[in-house]
């Protein structure tokens, strides 16, 4: 499960590149617009998974929502850069 969580965000990043036109302005904001959104949706995911690690009982899900939030931050700073 932690496999699939980790490697659909990769999978879907690689897919949103392969759909942009290669050579013209457009394409290259359009695929720099889909690597911003998908860093910031694979940081979020893997940020989630790691929080949902570190948590118990009830700070499980604060865990969860603040690792998603650290992670979506950290990957939309890296990809959007």
């Amino acid at each position: 499960m932690k496999f699939i969580a980790l490697t659909l965000p990769l999978m879907t990043l690689v897919a949103l590149q392969a759909c942009a036109p290669a050579n013209t302005y457009e394409g290259q904001a359009q695929r720099r617009d889909a690597t911003c959104a998908a860093g910031t949706v694979a940081g979020g995911v893997v940020g989630g998974v790691l929080g949902h690690q570190l948590g118990s009982g009830k700070g499980n899900s604060v865990m969860t929502a603040a690792g998603a939030g650290a992670g979506a931050i950290g990957g939309n700073a890296l990809a959007c850069q």
